[in-house]
């Protein structure tokens, strides 16, 4: 299929076509609806026999737009999320928590997270409260390095980070300790 790149008249389409004959309210929608695409979009970008992607915001793409290489004027994040403690359990939903943060209040336990996509890179900055002396117990989802789950600081508002690596199934992590 070859995509269009001009509109089509619709003169002899409508309800008031000169040819009665010719008339057809559903063609003339139709077409107007692919005029309203052709003038939206610039389907010439489109290879011939792709699909088009229409994307939540409103923009219509070529199916391998987003296999591109992309330069960026400005600096990207993740939004950072917070993580709350239900009953001494942490559950982190990797969907909308990639880049999360946790004060903790009391010892706590990290269940094993939920949607991790291979590929994912996700962290959380653990923050001590005043009092200090907080620890995490971790699913068994996260591994760790010579099999070592690392202690935390301890100290009253000592800050680590940790990092982790998904292959789909298990959360490969690494702490960096000790931030004040």
């Amino acid at each position: 299929m070859t995509w269009p790149t001009q509109t089509i008249s619709t003169a002899n389409l409508d309800a008031g076509a000169d040819e009665p004959r010719l008339a057809r309210a559903d063609l003339y929608q139709a077409v107007q609806a692919v005029n309203a695409l052709i003038t939206t979009v610039n389907l010439g970008a489109a290879a011939d026999g792709n699909f088009l992607k229409f994307v939540t915001n409103g923009n219509i793409y070529p199916h391998d737009h987003y296999n591109t290489v992309n330069s960026y004027t400005q600096q990207q994040r993740i939004t950072q999320a917070n993580l709350t403690i239900s009953s001494g359990v942490v559950s982190w939903n990797l969907n909308t928590q990639q880049a999360a943060q946790i004060t903790l209040t009391q010892n706590v336990t990290f269940s094993n997270p939920t949607n991790q996509q291979a590929g994912g890179t996700y962290t959380v900055l653990v923050k001590q409260d005043g009092t200090g002396g907080r620890t995490i117990t971790f699913g068994n989802d996260y591994l760790w390095q010579n099999n070592s789950v690392p202690v935390l600081t301890s100290a009253s508002s000592a800050v680590d980070l940790l990092v982790f690596y998904s292959d789909g199934t298990k959360m490969y992590g690494s702490a960096t300790r000790n931030f004040k």
